[in-house]
């Protein structure tokens, strides 16, 4: 049996290949371009929003630097805390002072972004905490509960407050000073799974 002989078309020329290839890298750059206006503004929010969170999970304020006295006007937000909490919240958050800013841990180790804010009213002044699960490039920071002030409330009293600080030896604890009068007075937060809790250090007894 003869043997037979495949006929097999001969290839395109290589500049139509060429081309076809270029037509191709055209079609999806210009789907690329042409979706931009769905995609991009979400993207460009969640860069930002990643940028202020590590901003203020790494702030340190200067120190014994006063954040708070009604008495002065002294009213002291770091920008890297409003930029944040306007893009996470719109339009933002009300504070006369940011007394605490910085990541925390809880005790079985989930890293926290916790922000303590007080205000200042004609009842006397208040502080309240909020607790932040930070966000990652594909899910948005998260508020842990709804915010409230009084947690600490100095009744009828005005606080001339000092920005708080974390504890190097336990990364769940803070402090913070309080002037109300002539008195100082010294407080305390602890990060746990339920959220933040203030309270102020009481002398120790003899």
């Amino acid at each position: 049996m003869p043997d037979t002989l495949l006929d097999y078309a001969p290839p395109p020329p290589m500049h139509r290949r060429r081309r076809f290839r270029h037509i191709c890298l055209f079609t999806i750059f210009t789907a690329f371009i042409a979706s931009a206006w769905w995609w991009a503004p979400p993207a460009w929010r969640r860069i930002e929003l990643l940028y202020w969170q590590h901003k203020c999970m790494v702030y340190q304020p200067p120190p014994d630097q006063i954040v708070a006295d009604p008495a002065t006007g002294t009213k002291i937000i770091p920008a890297e805390w409003s930029n944040f909490y306007s893009l996470l919240s719109p339009p933002g958050f009300r504070s006369d002072g940011t007394v605490f800013l910085h990541q925390l841990k809880t005790p079985d180790g989930k890293l926290r972004l916790v922000a303590v804010d007080s205000e200042h009213s004609a009842s006397g002044d208040a502080i309240g905490a909020r607790v932040i699960i930070p966000g990652t490039i594909l899910r948005s920071p998260e508020e842990t509960s709804p915010f409230v002030y009084g947690q600490i409330f100095f009744l009828g009293e005005t606080a001339r407050i000092t920005a708080g600080k974390v504890d190097p030896q336990d990364p769940s604890h803070f402090s913070f000073s309080a002037n109300v009068g002539r008195e100082t007075r010294l407080f305390e937060g602890w990060l746990n799974q339920y959220g933040v809790s203030i309270d102020e250090r009481r002398p120790a007894t003899k």
